[in-house]
């Protein structure tokens, strides 16, 4: 399983929460240790391609 950082969409802080790829969060308060605000996040799923 793939776990990816995702950056603080602020600054860029890459190390500001972990995503794995079936992580599902709406309007989530997520709270930046570098640059000290609270952003609220949606995450979705990416949806898998599948080729026939």
């Amino acid at each position: 399983m793939v776990v990816k950082w995702c950056k603080c969409p602020r600054c860029g802080y890459e190390h500001f929460m972990k995503i794995r790829p079936d992580t599902r969060i709406k309007n989530f308060p997520a709270y930046c240790k570098k640059c000290k605000n609270e952003i609220l996040i949606t995450i979705e799923p990416r949806a898998e391609v599948v080729n026939s």
